[in-house]
């Protein structure tokens, strides 16, 4: 796997920030709160969270199609068991077995089979699901297996 033979938004925009996951909201000073594979109680963590206040918008890391979306949950609407533990959600599929999922947000302004251009604004922070506070959760699939997406984008 070339992971820079994608376009990503840090390599689309090489100067924007020297942590590209800051790129995926439009809040740059929001911090990296969980790695990739942290220990958990559940389990080791299958992405990376972003802290940033409610409303924050969220921006495409890659260009590609939404595949499935997710926008039933109230504000701050909790689910700590079964399919809903993510909260309203955004999956994208970027092409190549590249396949990600945005999570825990309060709006998604996508709707399935949408194309989107990284950097686009394509949803916005919350704290719905299984969450303990607003943040981002984001995962990547590479060919059906998590990645980490710090790996991915050379952060």
């Amino acid at each position: 796997n070339d992971r820079r033979s994608h376009t990503s938004f840090k390599s689309h925009n090489p100067d924007v920030h020297p942590d590209c996951w800051r790129g995926l909201t439009s809040n740059w000073h929001a911090p990296m709160t969980a790695p990739f594979n942290q220990p958990r109680d559940n389990g080791p963590h299958k992405g990376i969270d972003i802290g940033t206040p409610t409303g924050t918008g969220v921006r495409a890391a890659e260009s590609g199609t939404v595949m499935e979306t997710y926008d039933e949950m109230g504000e701050g609407e909790k689910v700590w068991t079964g399919p809903r533990t993510r909260g309203n959600f955004i999956k994208v599929d970027y092409g190549g077995g590249r396949i990600a999922r945005y999570v825990h947000l309060k709006e998604v302004d996508v709707t399935p089979t949408q194309s989107v251009t990284v950097g686009q604004l394509i949803g916005t922070v919350n704290d719905t699901g299984a969450s303990r506070g607003a943040h981002l959760h984001y995962d990547l699939e590479v060919n059906g297996a998590l990645a980490n997406p710090a790996d991915e984008y050379d952060c």
